[in-house]
């Protein structure tokens, strides 16, 4: 077994990982570098709700270390350090701590955002390093470490064409800060239902047909145009953790990849699933969410994605999402493109119980890749 799966299992005894950080804990989630450090989400384990981050460092990274605890120290902030075998360094902290997520917040207005993200309510999800998500009173305010304006333009986009999304509250001129109007109390997901979920496929098929609408705005056009949907999964993480996962991987990767899509170019969402179909339960009205992935590719992917999901959760609702799909004019795709379709949705998702800290993470790969050969068969 090599040093990081070592590691990792360590990490995801929440026990153990409780004793490292100094509270109780569990990982949400896993990011890892080989051979420089492995970054992990932390998680109320009685709520679920996140509470911070840890990473363990290489020596090769190491220097990032004393970088994050002094300014932790400076702003009167607590970052926690322990020493691992082999000369690694496990360090840990509250979201405001968060090394990639520290400065944007601290620049991020209205200030108070600084102290929300670290209270327990208000965080509604979080990536460390990468961006949280913020409960601020009337908005969902979204704080990353990078700069991606094309989600909140494509959804003002969207929103002015008449499509149910969230509306965008923020001006632009904060590139790390986005703010959308709180809506909902739940997901299609929690709350399954024949008429969401064909709803969903209206929705999609809308999506859709404004292709030609959103690709009118040249900054859309030229930025959506290089973006194209993924059809496989790195296996660089895996083949650290477990070679014989990896080696199976990349070979029903390789007949993913053999089964071409060929349907017309459409806007896609990317990663469309029930979780993103927001639902406000008082109301009944529903609104389409999260468009960070959208690119351009075949219907098939989006399709195929949920069902995929669907598949997953162990959930059959092709016919309403297919139905709901052609009765809001969408061309439905033939079999074999959707079987390709669910085919990429499993492949992508194949390594996520690692990614969200299942301490069984092998047999959980393992069912998947079962499946998917199933599916392939």
């Amino acid at each position: 077994m090599s040093e990081l799966a070592d590691v990792l299992d360590r990490l995801l005894d929440a026990d153990e990982l409780g004793s490292l950080v100094g509270r109780p804990a569990r990982a949400a989630s896993v990011r890892a570098k080989p051979g420089a450090l492995l970054v992990l989400g932390l998680a109320d384990p009685a709520t679920g709700r996140p509470t911070g981050w840890a990473r363990v460092l290489w020596p090769a990274a190491s220097d990032k270390a004393a970088k994050t605890a002094e300014r932790a120290r400076r702003r009167g902030q607590d970052v926690v350090e322990r020493p691992l075998p082999g000369g690694l360094l496990l360090q840990a902290g509250g979201i405001a701590t968060d090394p990639g997520l520290a400065n944007p917040l601290r620049g991020a207005r209205p200030r108070r955002l600084r102290g929300l993200v670290d209270q327990p309510g208000p965080v509604l999800r979080y990536n460390p390093l990468r961006r949280v998500l913020v409960r601020d009173r009337d908005a969902v305010v979204r704080v990353a470490a990078d700069t991606d304006p094309v989600p909140g333009a494509l959804v003002r986009r969207l929103g002015s064409l008449g499509l149910p999304v969230p509306a965008v509250l923020d001006d632009g001129t904060q590139p790390h800060v986005t703010a959308r109007r709180f809506f909902g109390d739940t997901d299609l997901a929690h709350t399954p239902s024949a008429a969401g979920i064909r709803w969903a496929g209206e929705t999609l098929a809308r999506l859709h047909s404004t292709t030609g609408d959103v690709l009118a705005d040249d900054d859309l056009a030229a930025t959506l145009g290089r973006r194209t949907p993924p059809t496989t999964m790195p296996t660089a993480v895996l083949r650290h953790l477990d070679p014989g996962l990896a080696d199976r991987l990349d070979a029903l990767a390789a007949r993913v990849a053999d089964r071409r899509l060929d349907g017309p170019s459409v806007l896609l969402h990317g990663d469309a699933s029930a979780d993103q179909v927001l639902v406000d339960t008082a109301s009944g009205t529903r609104q389409l969410n999260d468009f960070d992935r959208s690119s351009l590719g075949p219907a098939a992917v989006d399709l195929g994605s949920w069902l995929a999901v669907d598949r997953l959760a162990g959930v059959g609702a092709s016919g309403p999402l297919l139905a709901g799909y052609a009765a809001a004019g969408g061309l439905v795709p033939d079999d074999d493109e959707l079987t390709t379709g669910i085919a990429r949705g499993l492949l992508l998702r194949a390594t996520a119980p690692a990614r969200l800290g299942d301490p069984d993470w092998r047999g959980r790969i393992t069912a998947r890749l079962d499946d998917l050969e199933e599916v392939l068969a």
